[in-house]
Parts: structure tokens; C-alpha cells; sequence
């Protein structure tokens, strides 16, 4: 009986290992792709995969603008380390998108517009503070909060 069960474990071991192997592994959280619409209404597709570094910027939020000169900053540091950088304007459309860059002055090298923030509460899950997200090459969330020092130490892992 000794042995059916030690054959046992090594067979859950097996597809555990295999699971993780194909999947990313237990606890992994993927970056789930979206659509939304570029400043000039043109569809964006982001299909999860990194290396990509996203900030996600409620446009009505005072702190939120307060805080772009600390995006900024992050954003230059993670095109240093090569990752494509994108921000997302939460809760803007066609015509306040463009008007929060040109107040602001944010750096990405693509802005796109989530008008009802499906994308970022409900497929990122952010809440209303500051949200920057780093996806790996595979997909795999690397990081997402606001503290600034941990997501820099996060960019060269990537």
C-alpha cells in the first residue's frame, strides 16, 4: 500500500511541475490583453505579453495629476531598460485624453483611452490610487502598485 501511495505522489508531483511549467506556475497572475482606442480613435490591442510597463492615470483624479511628474519619471527609467511604455487614461475619452497630455505633459510611447475603466478595474483590478502594472515577456505580472522603488527594482528583472 506503501508503494501505491509513493507512486501516487510522484505522479501529483509530475502534473504539478508540468502545470507549472506550461502555466506559469501556482499564484502566477497573467496580464490579461485588451482593446481600447488610441488618441485618434484608432483600435489598440495590448495581447498581454511584455516587456511593457503600464500606467493607468485617472484623468479626473487631482492626485493623479499630481503625481505624473513621479510618472514621468518612472516612465524614462523604464524605456531605459527597453520596456514599451503605455499609459492608459482611465475614465477619458477622445476629447479630455488629449486635453490631460496637454495640461500634464505625461510620458508613453502610446496613450489609449478606457472611458469606463473596464480595463483598469476590472481586468487589472486597480483601485483609485496610482496603478503601474510590469508584464514580463511571457505575460506574467511582475509587478503592480504605486510604490515607485519597488517597481524600478522590479524593470531589470524583466
Amino acid at each position: 500500500m506503501s508503494g501505491s501511495r509513493s507512486h501516487d505522489l510522484v505522479i501529483l508531483i509530475i502534473i504539478v511541475a508540468l502545470g507549472s511549467a506550461l502555466f506559469g506556475g501556482i499564484g502566477v497572475r497573467r496580464a490579461p490583453p485588451f482593446t481600447l482606442c488610441d488618441l485618434r480613435g484608432r483600435e489598440y490591442t495590448f495581447d498581454g505579453l511584455g516587456p511593457a510597463f503600464i500606467n493607468m492615470t485617472c484623468v479626473d483624479c487631482p492626485q493623479c495629476k499630481e503625481r505624473v511628474p513621479q510618472d514621468r519619471i518612472v516612465s524614462v527609467q523604464a524605456r531605459g531598460f527597453g520596456l514599451r511604455v503605455l499609459n492608459i487614461l482611465v475614465y477619458a475619452d477622445l476629447r479630455s485624453g488629449p486635453r490631460f497630455i496637454e495640461e500634464t505633459r505625461p510620458v508613453a510611447d502610446l496613450f489609449v483611452v478606457d472611458p469606463r475603466a473596464h480595463v483598469a478595474k476590472k481586468a487589472y483590478r486597480c483601485k483609485d490610487e496610482a496603478c503601474w502594472v510590469l508584464v514580463d515577456r511571457q505575460g506574467v505580472i511582475r509587478f503592480q502598485g504605486a510604490d515607485p522603488e519597488r517597481l524600478v527594482a522590479c524593470m531589470p528583472t524583466l
